[in-house]
Formats: C-alpha cells, structure tokens, sequence
C-alpha cells in the first residue's frame, strides 16, 4: 500500500494543483480510503495537529521509509523505461524531500535547468533526469500535484 499511502500524502499537500485536488478527492478520498481500512488505520497513526500562523491545522506524515520505498521503486521504473542498459541491481538510492525555499538555491536552479524535463498529466507529475549510463549515477527531480518535490539520486 505505499503507492497508496504516498499517493495521498502528496495530494493533501499545500499548493497542489487543480488536477491533484481532483485527484484527491474522485480517487484518494473516494475510493482509495474507502475501499481501504487498514490502510485509514496505518494513516490516522500519522496524523497530527500543528499551530501554523496561530491556526491548528491538521498534518499528514508519511513515514519515511514507506515514501523512500515508492521513490526508489519508482526510480528503478524509470530507470528502466528511459535508461534500460543500467542495471539497478546492488544500487544505491538516496531520498530527499526537497522544500520550495530550497529549490529557489541557485545550486538547485542550475542542476534543474541542466537536466533533461519531461512531465505526465496536467501539473499531476513532473520530472528532470541528469543521468550518467557509463557511471551509472544519477539525480531525479520529481514534482507530484506542482506541490511536493522529492530529489531521488542513485549510484552504483
């Protein structure tokens, strides 16, 4: 169930995209959490309240090995799709959630600017790659709902 549980954590983030909260609500809302109590029961372990500008708001927190599993598999996927002469096998995998301040670095600006973009849907899922085939390293930016950015970079 981590696609799931990763699925909704990036959906009820803050910003995310009209077609996230559509996402949200016909898929993750409506049938995902509907057709999956253990899954509410795993989530509801993870809720929290926290005072943001005096207001208490409501917090999801994805466990973070559950959110390193879905990258890396999701990396491996791509990987895959886009480079299938790099075997996987015995990688490395480093996982990181990359915060809207952080990406304004213009360290960040230039690795992103450097590297190749492509996207799937309507501000639903965006990604760069900077990969080396003969190294076999890389770095992955991945952007879910134009809210949530995650840094994925593997090496041998």
């Amino acid at each position: 169930m981590d696609d799931e549980a990763f699925r909704l954590f990036v959906s009820v983030a803050e910003g995310v995209s009209p077609a996230g909260k559509w996402i949200r609500e016909n898929k993750t809302f409506a049938r995902t959490l509907t057709n999956s109590p253990k899954l509410v029961e795993n989530i509801a372990k993870s809720m929290s309240t926290q005072l943001r500008d005096g207001e208490a708001v409501d917090v999801l927190s994805l466990p973070i090995e559950r959110g390193h599993r879905f990258l890396t598999r999701l990396t491996k996927g791509v990987l895959a799709y886009f480079h299938p002469s790099i075997d996987t096998r015995g990688m490395q995998f480093t996982v990181r959630q990359v915060s809207l301040k952080e990406a304004e670095d213009p360290t960040f600006i230039q690795l992103r600017d450097s590297s190749i973009y492509d996207s799937r849907g309507e501000q639903v899922f965006q990604f760069r790659r900077l990969v080396n085939v003969q190294g076999g390293f890389g770095i992955w930016m991945y952007v879910f709902y134009g809210a949530s950015l995650f840094l994925v970079s593997h090496k041998l």
